[in-house]
Order: C-alpha cells, then sequence, then structure tokens
C-alpha cells in the first residue's frame, strides 16, 4: 500500500532522526516494500549516506550496507523514478546543445536563401552565441505553450493584441503620439 507521510516541526526538531525510526520501522514490518525518501536536490548524497548509516545501525548491521529497497531522491529524480516507464518519457529529446546546432544552421540557411526575413537581425546574427540565445528563447516559448498564432499581431485572440489593448484600455490600435514618453 502506497503511502505518503510528512515529518512537521521547528528546525530544532530532529526530523531526520524520527524519519528514519519510522522508515526503519515500517521496513521490518515489509522488508519487500519499496521506500523513497524524498529531500531537496543539495543534500541527496549526504541524505543518502546518512540513511543508510542510520538503518545499518538500527539494524544492528556490521560491514559495508545497501539497501535495495529504498531509494533517497531528489524532486528531479522522484520524477524520472516514477515516469521512466511511461512511453512519452522515452522518446528521445535533443539536447540544448542539439537545439542550437538546429537553429544555427536554420539561421544560415535562412541568410543563404531569404536574407530579407533576417534583416531585423542583421549585425545580431553574426555575433557569437546568437542562435543559443534564439534557442532559449524558442524554449521559454514552448514551455510557456505559447503558439506562433499567438504572437501574431493581426490575431485577435493573440498575445501582442492583447498586450496593445491593456496598454491604452482597450482603445484600440497604439498610436506613436499616445504612448508615455520618458
Amino acid at each position: 500500500m502506497a503511502t505518503l507521510q510528512f515529518v512537521l516541526g521547528s528546525a530544532s526538531f530532529d526530523h531526520q532522526q524520527v524519519m528514519l525510526d519510522r522508515l526503519a520501522a515500517q521496513y521490518q514490518q515489509a522488508p519487500n516494500d519499496t521506500y523513497l525518501y524524498l529531500v531537496p536536490n543539495h543534500v541527496k548524497f549526504t541524505t543518502e549516506v546518512a540513511v543508510l548509516k542510520g538503518l545499518k545501525k538500527r539494524f544492528k548491521q556490521t560491514g559495508n550496507y545497501a539497501q535495495a529497497n529504498v531509494a533517497v531522491l531528489s524532486f528531479s529524480r522522484l520524477g524520472w523514478f516514477l515516469c521512466k516507464d511511461d512511453p512519452d518519457y522515452q522518446k528521445p529529446r535533443l539536447s540544448n546543445v542539439g537545439m542550437a546546432m538546429v537553429v544555427a544552421k536554420i539561421i544560415r540557411e535562412l541568410k543563404a536563401e531569404s536574407p530579407d526575413l533576417l534583416k531585423m537581425f542583421r549585425g545580431e546574427s553574426e555575433r557569437q552565441g546568437f542562435a543559443t540565445a534564439v534557442t532559449k528563447q524558442l524554449v521559454e516559448l514552448q514551455n510557456a505553450n505559447i503558439q506562433p498564432a499567438d504572437l501574431a499581431p493581426d490575431q485577435e485572440t493573440g498575445i501582442i493584441k492583447r498586450a496593445l489593448a491593456s496598454q491604452t484600455g482597450g482603445a484600440g490600435p497604439v498610436n506613436r503620439r499616445s504612448l508615455p514618453t520618458r
């Protein structure tokens, strides 16, 4: 049976001691179950060593000690642990470097075939790191679930139209003379 337990209290309270006591008691009742000990990423290794030492001491073991059914996980590692067998998780993905390489190739091809499409980035597109910066922007747009149609200025429901409407109080298109000056 899967359960989730929290140990709450002030910083002066020894949370780890309580968690180890509970883990050891539950492990003795059901040694074949899997136990996940969730901690922040920056203390994962230290906590794992402490948990194994604590269990070794509680079970009065000598010599080297390991546990196949107890895992100390960070949040990101927990995500992997729970999703590793999911078919969607198994799909191949490009690394950030791979994505930057694809974007750099697209930029090179656009420069050669349709230089007018990049005229607003003419100077920037030659700068080192431009493809990486564009890749980061594309990833941010993807993570925010923003579609190309959302960015089209002529779309009624697009982000640009909504932003302009909110700046002008819904008064329609922005007139340069109506924009505040600094």
